[in-house]
């Protein structure tokens, strides 16, 4: 599975041990590789409208529950503060302005 179909079915369901497993053999990356080329992936497709931000926001979500809840692992630096824009967006008002701004503090 590659980088670009693990992002989008994270869009509408929870990322599973199988989904990622697929996504690490086929991109030969380990998980935390592969945690901030999701992340990459989402500002790629976010600043190029090519997902809606609600989207990128339930993935992003998706990512956190995968790598904290479920695998008992954690982020790397770069996925983790690509998470934080989006849960800054979801909970200050100004939703998807605040996430450019907060994505833009990262470059």
């Amino acid at each position: 599975m590659s980088i670009e179909l693990l992002v989008q079915s994270a869009f509408s369901a929870p990322l599973t041990e199988a989904k990622v497993e697929e996504a690490c053999a086929a991109t030969k990356s380990a998980r935390p590789e592969l945690f901030d080329a999701f992340a990459r992936e989402i500002v790629s497709g976010f600043e190029k409208k090519k997902y809606a931000w609600s989207d990128c926001d339930a993935a992003m979500n998706a990512l956190f529950v995968f790598a904290y809840a479920v695998s008992a692992s954690s982020l790397p630096d770069y996925a983790y503060r690509v998470y934080i824009a989006f849960d800054g967006g979801e909970i200050r008002e100004g939703g998807e302005a605040v996430t450019q701004k907060l994505l833009a503090e990262i470059r």
